[in-house]
Order: structure tokens, then sequence, then C-alpha cells
């Protein structure tokens, strides 16, 4: 039986070459939480997130559109995965969480890491 902490290092590995592999494909990662046997990832479109960026350092940045964020819950403990999305307004979080797809994994691994890779992958094509 492994050991909780190579459990937990090989857990972030496998999330920190996730995370890598959607960088590679310009979805920018907003936000990456990790709790044992729980995470949560929030991305959104490369072009997006430049726009908006621009929009907020431009003249009017009021008027800046926001990116829309997409959200994976991995619930390890349930293997249940969860993704929603929710658009970005000024000044504001993601807040107006819509639920789009949700599953159960037998397990944490390749096989949902691919998953979630190609779901975000289409999901945030341009």
């Amino acid at each position: 039986m492994a050991r909780s902490s190579e459990t937990a290092g090989k857990s972030v590995r496998e999330l920190a070459e996730l995370v890598a592999r959607l960088a590679s494909r310009d979805i920018v990662i907003c936000r990456l939480a990790w709790h044992s046997e729980s995470w949560e990832l929030q991305v959104e479109r490369g072009a997006d997130a430049e726009r908006y960026r621009e929009g907020l350092l431009g003249p009017n940045p009021l008027q800046a559109p926001g990116p829309e964020v997409v959200r994976v819950f991995w619930d390890g403990r349930d293997h249940f995965v969860s993704i929603q999305a929710s658009p970005t307004r000024f000044a504001s979080a993601p807040n107006e969480w819509k639920d789009e797809f949700a599953k159960a994994f037998a397990q944490s691994g390749s096989e949902l890491l691919s998953f979630v890779e190609d779901y975000l992958a289409k999901r945030l094509s341009a």
C-alpha cells in the first residue's frame, strides 16, 4: 500500500502535468485548489483573458468584456467530477455557475485527467 505522502505527490504531479498541457493549448488556469483527494480547476480561454486584461487597461475599463470561466471539481471521496461555467462581470469573480456536466469515475488518474483535458480543449477551442 502506498504511503499518503507518495499518493499526494503523485496526484499533484499529475495535476501539474494537466495544467501544463492546458497552458500549451492557450487555456489560462486562473485558479487551482488541491486538497488531499479532491481538487478544483478554473480555466478560461487565453484570448478572452488577454482581451479582458487589455480592456481593463484601456480608456473604458468598465466596459471590458469579462471571460467565461469553466470550473472542474473532482471529488475523490465520491469519485465524481462536475463541470460548470460562469461569465465574469466587471470587478467581480465568476459567480453565476451553471452546470454543464457531471459523471462518476471509478478513480482519479489518467482516465479522468484525459477526459478533463479533452473536454476543456473542445469546450474552449476558438
